[in-house]
């Protein structure tokens, strides 16, 4: 039997993770109504780069077409912008919690059917726009895992330098997953790198009334190619406090944490780097 981990929704249409729940098979999806995936990401560091476990939360909306992948914060701060019942103090309290969360992940990723993707993404404080073709080389496993009741195949690739992992399902066939991992013949429910520096893990799965977000780029996101974002954003995040230009900064908001640091948002809410020089780890090179 098939159980469905599924959030409670508020009348803003906003989300609470709760625990298992039973619901009907979902094996295919209507394009009107994609299917939620909340993804609990994980990192540390490694004996090179000293850090602590943090964890936050992803969420991936996906259709047979295209699926977009986000930060849960910010898939909430969209969902309150775009409520007509949200008032100003609620609007200005989901802008800061994109600052506050432990662990966000700023870049917004449309991966389409076929492959393809495309990705919407900052190096402080600048935006930019970049596509990537289908991602291929996936080897095929034949061990199987239980994740959620879903009957799950082991796959690896090695992508962005790194070497990944993942379990899917084709009791779901939408060829998605976390992050940029896509090509499979069914959706990717966990995903490790072979270091253990980044896991995601099926956190809860649902049934969902639309897509609340569909980004395209604006005037202020600039085409590029993805080497050369890759190599500046992992430059800057490498020292962000001598290497991050503030020729591009059009505002700033700072506010206080509740443990006493502070948070600085710019340009309507790109989060400014919080760690030190040699306190970054990659997910890809």
């Amino acid at each position: 039997m098939k159980t469905l981990l599924r959030p409670r929704a508020t009348a803003l249409g906003l989300m609470t993770l709760l625990g298992l729940c039973h619901t009907p098979q979902l094996s295919a999806q209507s394009e009107a109504k994609p299917l939620g995936i909340i993804y609990k990401l994980t990192t540390r560091g490694n004996e090179r780069v000293k850090l602590p476990e943090q964890s936050g939360f992803t969420i991936l909306q996906a259709t047979p077409s295209e699926a977009v992948f986000a930060d849960y914060a910010r898939y909430q701060l969209d969902s309150v912008n775009a409520s007509n019942e949200a008032t100003e103090q609620l609007k200005r309290e989901y802008f800061e919690r994109t600052g506050k969360a432990e662990k966000y992940f700023e870049p917004i990723i449309t991966q389409r059917q076929g492959g393809g993707l495309q990705v919407l993404d900052a190096a402080f404080p600048d935006l930019f726009v970049y596509s990537e073709p289908p991602l291929e080389g996936w080897e095929i496993g034949t061990e199987e895992r239980v994740i959620a009741g879903y009957t799950c195949q082991r796959a690896s690739i090695s992508y962005g330098g790194r070497e990944w992992t993942v379990w899917f399902t084709e009791d779901l066939p939408l060829p998605y997953g976390p992050w940029k991992l896509r090509g499979l013949p069914g959706l990717i429910l966990e995903a490790k790198d072979a270091e253990g520096l980044f896991h995601f893990e099926l956190a809860a799965l649902y049934p969902s009334i639309g897509f609340a977000m569909h980004p395209q780029p604006t005037v202020r996101h600039t085409p590029t190619q993805r080497k050369d974002f890759v190599q500046r954003f992992n430059d800057i995040m490498a020292d962000p406090q001598r290497r991050i230009s503030t020729g591009g900064l059009r505002n700033l908001t700072i506010f206080k944490n509740p443990d006493g640091t502070s948070t600085i948002l710019a340009n309507g809410g790109l989060r400014f780097p919080r760690h030190q020089a040699g306190q970054y780890i990659p997910i890809e090179f």
